[in-house]
This record gives structure tokens, C-alpha cells and sequence, in this order.
């Protein structure tokens, strides 16, 4: 396509659902003007993904014939991101399956089994989430690393609104950018009641 006016995600989503039964299939891209807009590359199971928009994401994994995201070994996903060169997160290498989630709007990641298994998970702009927990809290319980950056409307990262169990369990780095309606005094009292929460569940496994 030579503008982005004859761009649109449905495009995307629809050739998406046709070649991806494809299982010799290695490298997916559309372009614009020679510039790569999406791409899907899945090599050995390895799998890295560029994709405008989330429910891009779930209509490949749908479709996939025979693969699943538990049988994907190593995964980069990056969904609505300007670059994908960059992720936030220090030492991003060391997390073997990391989503990227920019510019996204409501609750409702469509993708939600893809992000219960990865272990690294970025937000970055998002424009109306409250809660993080919004995600769901089983969907986070493998993320050790965690970014948060410029999201005007966020309240809550480990919290939840019902005080139910804490989200992201088992995490081991969170970094916190330009959230200008979180309490960051709330960090100590929050981080505090997971650790109370790791060690009570480590007793009883003991």
C-alpha cells in the first residue's frame, strides 16, 4: 500500500487470517511507502511481533494452526509501539517473553492467555485504565519485570479495588514513569503487603 489512508486494521486482521494456517510461514510484514508498519516473524518457535493494534494479536493466535503460546518458547510483542528498538525496561534480555502495550484504550486486552504467560510486561500511554489489575490478575502472575509509564489515569499497580489477592505475585523489578495521579507514597504500603504475602505463601509450602 502507498498511503495510510488505504491502511486500516481490518486489512491487517483479514490477510492475517488467511495466511496464518500457513505452517512453513516464518515472516509476515506490511508495509507503507517501503516502511514496515506490522510484522510477524516466527522462527523455530521463536516468535516477534509489530502490530498496530491488539486484536491483531488475537486473530493470529487464533488462527495459528497447531501452535499455541505455551509452545512458544521465546516471544517479543509489541503492540501499538512508534519503536520497537527500545523497551524500557533495564536489562529487557534477561525476560525470555515480553509484550509491549502503547496507546491502548479499556480493559479488555484481547489477548489475555498471550499475556498470562509472559514475564516481562510493558504499559506506556495508556489512556484510561484505573487499575491494573483491570488486566485481569491471573493474566500477570508470571510478569517479574514491569514498566508503567505515562498513563494519566492510573491509580493502582499492585493494588486491587476489592483488596483481593495482589497483582503481580511474583514480581521482581517495577519501574514507575510520569503517572501523575499515583499515589507514590503508596509504593512502601503496597510492595510491603506482597512481600508479607510471599513469605506466608512460602511458609505454608514449607
Amino acid at each position: 500500500m502507498k498511503s495510510p489512508e488505504q491502511w486500516s486494521n481490518e486489512v491487517v486482521e483479514n490477510i492475517i487470517k488467511e495466511v496464518v494456517s500457513l505452517n512453513e510461514l516464518k515472516i509476515l510484514k506490511f508495509c507503507i511507502s517501503n516502511k514496515v508498519a506490522d510484522f510477524i516473524k516466527l522462527v523455530n518457535m521463536n516468535l516477534c511481533m509489530c502490530l498496530s493494534e491488539a486484536t491483531s494479536l488475537q486473530s493470529f493466535m487464533e488462527r495459528s494452526s497447531g501452535r499455541n503460546i505455551q509452545s512458544i518458547r521465546f516471544f517479543q510483542i509489541f503492540i501499538g509501539c512508534q519503536n520497537l528498538e527500545h523497551p524500557e525496561i533495564p536489562d529487557f534480555v534477561k525476560y525470555e517473553r515480553y509484550i509491549k502495550y502503547c496507546n491502548g484504550a479499556g480493559s479488555n486486552f484481547p489477548a489475555l492467555d498471550v499475556l498470562a504467560q509472559a514475564n516481562a510486561f510493558e504499559l506506556v500511554n495508556h489512556k484510561d485504565i484505573k487499575h491494573l489489575s483491570d488486566f485481569g490478575i491471573a493474566s500477570l502472575k508470571k510478569v517479574l519485570g514491569c514498566l508503567v509509564e505515562s498513563c494519566d489515569t492510573i491509580e493502582a499497580i499492585v493494588g486491587t479495588v476489592d483488596s483481593a489477592e495482589p497483582v503481580l505475585l511474583n514480581l521482581e523489578d517495577l519501574y514507575i514513569k510520569n503517572l501523575p495521579r499515583y499515589s507514590y507514597m503508596k509504593i512502601a504500603e503496597l510492595l510491603f503487603s506482597v512481600l508479607i504475602d510471599v513469605l506466608q505463601n512460602k511458609t505454608v509450602t514449607n
